[in-house]
């Protein structure tokens, strides 16, 4: 089975009675629109998501009549960085694309995936932030940077 596009505006009620395919992913493998998958319960498929589009926890994704695919965003270690000033939202929103980090904001928090190498400077930038286990998700902060990848040109990705 290969899905093609997220289902928009589900009437209310037309999950009921329908098998669930939970399909939990992490972050970054969300943010891949062509890919292999195995659900939790053992169905396999493959995304092909038109360029650009990547999926979001709560996607559903219909398989026939009956059943259907739903992103679940897995617990993942992360930064949890929550700025007290617009001066610091700045500070950490240039250093996070500055490093070409992944980052959400998810109510009063900045979630960006951990990396030991980031930790550095978000104390050389003196912000307080936790790092927990939890979902990362929420506004994805990197619109623009699906397109700037394409075109990047001082060597990497």
């Amino acid at each position: 089975m290969i899905l093609e596009k997220a289902e928009e505006n589900i009437p209310e009620g037309k999950l009921e009675g329908m098998h669930r395919h939970a399909l939990v992913m992490d972050e970054y493998d969300r943010t891949k629109g062509h890919q292999r998958f195995t659900t939790s319960d053992g169905v396999e498929g493959a995304f092909s998501l038109p360029d650009g589009e990547r999926l979001h926890p709560g996607d559903i994704f219909f398989q026939g009549d009956d059943d259907y695919v739903e992103i679940v965003a897995a617990k993942e270690k992360a930064f949890v960085i929550k700025p007290q000033s617009a001066h610091e939202w700045g500070i950490v929103g240039y250093n996070t694309g500055n490093m070409h980090k992944r980052a959400y904001i998810n109510g009063d928090a900045f979630l960006v995936p951990y990396d030991e190498i980031f930790t550095s400077v978000l104390d050389r930038i003196g912000v307080s932030y936790t790092v927990e286990e939890r979902e990362i998700s929420g506004t994805d902060v990197n619109q623009s940077a699906l397109e700037h990848r394409k075109v990047h040109a001082h060597g990497h990705v």
